[in-house]
């Protein structure tokens, strides 16, 4: 009786969204005995920068018949938040080396169980959210009756591939205006690290809202705002699958000269 020997194809990822990853690994298991052989467990290590990352164990019962092979498939998945609260650099990165390994457990008739180590290495993509940036209000019109303004902001993409934002959505709060929300109703695409400037349109009746907000507008003073919503992300990947993108922002606004 002979030990099985092991192989490992390429992997690949059978999942991607904007806040994880799932993973795939055929491990091949090849037996050159003339009977069959079980397959009782497996255990593997997912490391990122040589360090354990992922770890997992699992008990199995899966034959290999005589002179023949059979597959193994071992998921690892994990989430974008957890991989950048580990390891912070790799925020900056698009994409990351890990090395895959592990024992996987054979009996075989005669020499009892036997323990075949394992190991690959890759990359990964890094997959970052979005950024909203607050630019400025822009006035369009401004009378004793009527102001008109620009809400101008930036979507900034960070990764090494396009995306669509469809369906976006929002709730803007400035001080001293009226609560507003509403929908950007054409698909917002943006390139590999690019950036797109967009505006929401605001109209004032000075009259409702009074002479406060007109005096504060000519003076060009700061706005506090509350600007959130969310839009569905997507991506030309064959593997990425649609996700929620979801912001939320405050802080204050200038109205330039």
């Amino acid at each position: 009786m002979e030990k099985p020997t092991l192989s490992l194809s390429d992997f690949k990822v059978d999942q991607l969204t904007l806040s994880d990853i799932d993973l795939l690994f055929d491990i091949n298991i090849d037996n050159p005995n003339p009977i069959a052989v079980s397959v009782n467990s497996y255990s593997y290590s997912f490391l990122i920068a040589d360090q354990q990352f992922v770890s997992g164990d699992q008990e199995t019962s899966t034959d290999v018949p005589a002179t023949s092979s059979n597959v193994i498939q071992v998921p690892v998945f994990f989430g974008y938040q957890e991989l950048y609260d580990t390891f912070e650099a790799i925020r900056d990165e698009d994409e990351t080396n890990f090395t895959f390994e592990g024992v996987i457990a054979v009996e075989v008739p005669i020499l009892g169980i036997v323990e075949l180590p394992y190991s690959q290495s890759g990359k990964i993509p890094v997959v970052k959210r979005p950024y909203i940036r607050v630019q400025s209000m822009k006035v369009r019109e401004l009378s004793l009756s009527k102001i008109s303004l620009d809400f101008n902001f930036e979507i900034e993409n960070p990764n090494a591939f396009g995306i669509d934002l469809s369906g976006f959505s929002y709730d803007l709060n400035i001080n001293q205006l009226q609560a507003i929300n509403g929908t950007v109703n054409e698909q917002v695409s943006l390139g590999s690290k690019s950036t797109n400037t967009l505006s929401i349109p605001l109209e004032v009746n000075v009259l409702q809202a009074g002479m406060g907000i007109y005096r504060a507008i000519s003076n060009r003073e700061s706005f506090d705002f509350t600007f959130s919503g969310d839009a569905t992300l997507g991506t030309d990947l064959p593997y990425f699958k649609s996700s929620t993108f979801n912001f939320n922002r405050s802080g204050s606004v200038d109205i330039p000269n």
